[in-house]
């Protein structure tokens, strides 16, 4: 039988960098879905109105007149 410990070849505690004890990509994963959501909302306001007039229009309604 081979004699295989998983543990034996993981570097200690002490062997690692000092860390903060979270992952190096833990940021980025925060970062990037909050600047695509600020990016678009500086992008979309014309198109949101352009989409509410539509969808008043289906109903039936002039959104000139509101």
């Amino acid at each position: 039988m081979l004699d295989y410990s998983l543990l034996q070849n993981l570097p200690s505690a002490e062997d690692l960098p000092d860390s903060d004890d979270t992952p190096v990509d833990n940021e980025l994963q925060e970062l990037i879905p909050h600047l695509l959501r600020t990016i678009l909302r500086f992008l979309t306001p014309e198109e949101r109105s352009q989409r509410y007039a539509q969808r008043l229009r289906e109903l039936g309604i002039d959104p000139n007149s509101l």
